[in-house]
């Protein structure tokens, strides 16, 4: 049985990354990806997975906005990523109840398996 994983990642190289990373790990774990807040909630909505990995800033809003749309409750553990980190959000995504906030660098996605 795999771990099923969302990432919701908008930049191509990004995905890719966090994809190739997790290659190796063969079957246990299964990345769905979207690229939109929408794209996701539509994923979320027929299967709940055991992590979210999510890029702070989509084309269609901020994962953050889409963390609180579903209530603080929210049980699903998230890693929130991004390219234009600075602390304020890092604050915001930790108050939301994000499980980790990090910085995107081509080893922090490369080395993605060992933090999820």
């Amino acid at each position: 049985m795999s771990i099923e994983i969302l990432l919701v990642e908008d930049e191509p190289a990004h995905a890719e990354l966090v994809q190739r990373a997790f290659a190796p790990r063969g079957q246990q774990f299964h990345l769905s990806l979207a690229c939109t807040l929408a794209e996701a909630r539509q994923k979320l909505a027929s299967q709940l997975p055991a992590l979210i990995i999510a890029d702070w800033l989509l084309p269609d809003g901020e994962s953050l906005q889409f963390i609180r749309e579903d209530g603080s409750d929210f049980s699903i553990p998230i890693i929130l990523m991004t390219s234009h980190g600075n602390e304020q959000i890092a604050v915001d995504a930790m108050k939301a109840g994000v499980l980790d906030y990090i910085v995107k660098t081509d080893q922090i996605l490369a080395d993605m398996p060992h933090i999820a």
